[in-house]
């Protein structure tokens, strides 16, 4: 017998919930939270929608990097914590479990295995940073 399926619906909405609250945890105020969580919302639908058509990962990290933090950077119109919207608006795409596996896996011996994962992990952060560059040269030169 299967596992029942989680709508992915479901997920996008918590995944959104889960990014604005991060944006209140590192300081930012209602309206940055709302603008997080609508931002995630079109970055991870973006990422499932990428995913489902096989594309590069490193390809989806950075276009989703680049659309959910585009979005955000609409708090720079209005009177809040823009840098806070933009810099969470992209903590779904952070590879935590890859990064605490090839943690794992060099603390318990599997050395070639741990900094294997670790490399990819790494290069999902690279790709994470080079599509929030990409905002950040377009809409925030200042804040490089």
């Amino acid at each position: 017998m299967s596992a029942p399926r989680i709508h992915p619906l479901f997920v996008l909405i918590l995944v959104g919930c889960a990014n604005a609250s991060f944006c209140k945890l590192f300081g930012g105020d209602l309206c940055s939270m709302g603008i997080v969580f609508s931002a995630t919302l079109v970055g991870f639908f973006l990422k499932q929608l990428m995913q489902e058509r096989k594309i590069n990962h490193y390809i989806i990290f950075i276009v989703s990097a680049f659309v959910a933090s585009m979005c955000a950077s609409i708090a720079l119109i209005f009177d809040t914590t823009s840098e806070i919207a933009i810099a969470t608006s992209v903590l779904y795409l952070v590879p935590g479990v890859p990064l605490i596996n090839g943690v794992i896996d060099v603390v318990e011996g599997y050395v070639l295995t741990g900094f294997a994962r670790l490399v990819q992990a790494s290069l999902l952060i690279v790709s994470i940073a080079i599509g929030l560059s990409f905002t950040l040269l377009m809409v925030k030169n200042s804040l490089i």
